[in-house]
């Protein structure tokens, strides 16, 4: 019986089973077919091929990175995305000219329209989200620095390097010549201004991914190189730690709705710094920000960056209303440093207008804290990747030291409701 002799019905089934290339190779061959794949009353076929296929959440249960609900679904067009960024990234292509911003846009929506997670067991994370961890796979070959070695537009740097501080370390940041580029990046004090609030962001307020994804690979390193088992340089393709893509998810929210970002418990606050010398030493005569031309000084062999963590028992003030985010109201928080009893940090949260979340606050001694840090959680609400920023000091002087910083919450219950905050 000649194929086309089938029923729909059929046909259907068997497209269904089939890889989503394949479907497109066989609606070529004739109108009939290509009226079967393209021109079908519902979407039935587009989003089994979807379900099936894609190693990926099903995006009738995903919420953004804020909480919203994610955008209407267009089963097609999501598969057509998806299966367009697969093909590239496995053959280490990047498309047709202009066509690079479309696939990383495609990889960022991927890895921030995720379920949300629904709690932990002990430590472990209850409803992992499918994407990511499928996106890692497949992007563990090489292809996020094939793409940053390129000549890139300032937009597409801004998207490569958010996707890439999401996804972790790869092969090139191992590399001592890319560890030293983030230091000379992030130790730079032009790169501090009045203007950014002193933290990795543009004028309008909105993230510089370019300083995070630097401020990420300094700590990044750091954590790494503490962990028991050290890194196989030779053979290392990914890894899995609490500053890569399966910790960007989103965690569903707790009972006390006041606490909307789980402020309330045990936090560790980690951050780096440098000899004031050196830092002295290296900006000295510079006027721009970014990456000057010398950066020899973070490759003499007396070089050292220092790396120190603290833990914080945290606890919500209060909470004042944001009539631009009626369920998220700005949250006045106070945390005290274990084993430093004068020592105290006190600041706010709150939801910008794009959906970044934003923290700042002041740490030291009760009386005088010196300390400022900005920062910005970086994956979804709650989620375990915590927030990243930087810090200096409250004068923020022109010789003042400047550094990265990473605060997660480690308590074990991370959802657990708290008592009721002040309105």
């Amino acid at each position: 019986m000649p194929l086309l002799d089938l029923p729909d019905e059929l046909l259907e089934h068997i497209l269904i089973l089939s890889d989503p290339i394949d479907v497109s190779h066989l609606a070529q061959t004739c109108q009939a077919f290509r009226g079967l794949v393209y021109q079908a009353p519902d979407d039935t076929l587009w989003r089994n091929l979807y379900l099936i296929h894609l190693e990926l959440d099903d995006p009738r249960h995903c919420v953004a990175m804020d909480g919203r609900p994610r955008p209407l679904i267009e089963w097609r067009l999501e598969v057509q995305r998806a299966i367009r960024a697969r093909t590239l990234i496995t053959t280490n292509s990047i498309g047709k000219p202009g066509e690079l911003g479309t696939i990383l846009q495609t990889l960022l929506a991927l890895a921030t329209l995720v379920r949300p997670m629904t709690g932990w067991d002990a430590d472990l994370p209850k409803s992992l989200s499918k994407s990511l961890v499928g996106i890692p796979a497949l992007l563990r070959h090489g292809w996020i620095d094939l793409v940053e070695r390129l000549p890139l537009a300032e937009h597409e740097q801004q998207l490569v390097a958010r996707f890439h501080t999401y996804f972790g370390l790869t092969q090139d940041d191992i590399r001592k010549e890319a560890r030293t580029f983030s230091r000379a990046f992030v130790y730079n004090t032009q790169n501090y201004a009045p203007d950014n609030d002193f933290g990795p962001f543009f004028e309008d307020g909105t993230v510089n991914w370019v300083h995070v994804r630097a401020i990420h690979h300094l700590i990044s390193m750091q954590v790494v190189e503490h962990q028991e088992t050290p890194i196989d340089t030779e053979a290392f393709e990914y890894a899995i730690y609490p500053l890569s893509l399966p910790f960007t998810q989103i965690e569903a929210p707790g009972e006390d709705k006041h606490d909307w970002l789980g402020v309330t418990g045990e936090w560790e606050v980690s951050f780096s710094f440098i000899d004031h010398r050196v830092l002295m030493r290296y900006n000295e005569g510079l006027l721009h920000p970014g990456i000057p031309e010398d950066v020899s000084v973070f490759e003499e062999e007396s070089f050292d960056e220092v790396f120190r963590v603290m833990t914080v028992d945290m606890r919500l003030l209060k909470t004042q209303p944001d009539p631009e985010h009626p369920h998220n109201p700005i949250i006045f928080f106070a945390g005290q440093m274990r084993g430093l009893t004068n020592s105290v940090m006190n600041g706010k949260a709150w939801m910008t207008s794009n959906g970044t979340v934003r923290w700042r606050f002041v740490s030291g001694e009760a009386s005088a804290p010196i300390w400022g840090s900005e920062g910005l959680q970086v994956g979804g609400l709650r989620s375990a990747f915590g927030v990243l920023g930087s810090w200096s000091t409250t004068v923020h002087d022109a010789d003042d030291p400047v550094g990265p910083f990473w605060m997660r919450k480690t308590s074990p219950s991370r959802t657990a409701a708290t008592s009721q905050p002040q309105s």
